[in-house]
């Protein structure tokens, strides 16, 4: 993470925020458990004139999976999104998408007050096509 001190000052279009999001759903993690909402997010803000990493997060709405190397942001979601069966889940589906939904303005806030705090520390330096991969087939500019 970076601060603003560590950082120069960077005009609108001095850096860009990259987003990637891993599909919204609901995740059972075990035969027995509840079905909650969840939605994985990463996000790298670039400096546009030396593709500088000046930022980077993974997040985690609702459902969250240890991984050894990803050391993630989690977002709880609340009770009221928690379903026991497929049938629960599919019984009220505005609730249930309310319940993934609930979990994007989370992120962006949280993403955002990241990004305006000032105690961050700098992370390693990266190149464009490191921190910002396009996707297969989409080229940048």
């Amino acid at each position: 993470m970076v601060t603003r001190s560590s950082v120069p000052r960077l005009t609108a279009t001095g850096a860009w925020l990259d987003v990637q999001t891993r599909d919204p759903l609901y995740v059972a993690n075990s035969p027995t458990a509840d079905f909650v909402p969840s939605i994985g997010l990463t996000a790298r803000l670039v400096a546009a004139a030396d593709k500088t990493l000046l930022y980077g997060e993974d997040f985690f709405y609702g459902f969250s999976v240890s991984a050894p190397r990803l050391a993630a942001v989690v977002i709880a979601s609340g009770p009221k999104f928690r379903y026991v069966t497929t049938d629960d889940l599919k019984r009220d589906t505005h609730t249930t998408l309310a319940g993934a939904a609930q979990g994007v303005p989370l992120l962006v806030e949280r993403i955002l007050s990241d990004l305006r705090h000032d105690g961050l520390k700098p992370v390693v330096k990266s190149t464009a096509t490191d921190a910002v991969a396009a996707p297969k087939g989409v080229a940048r500019n």
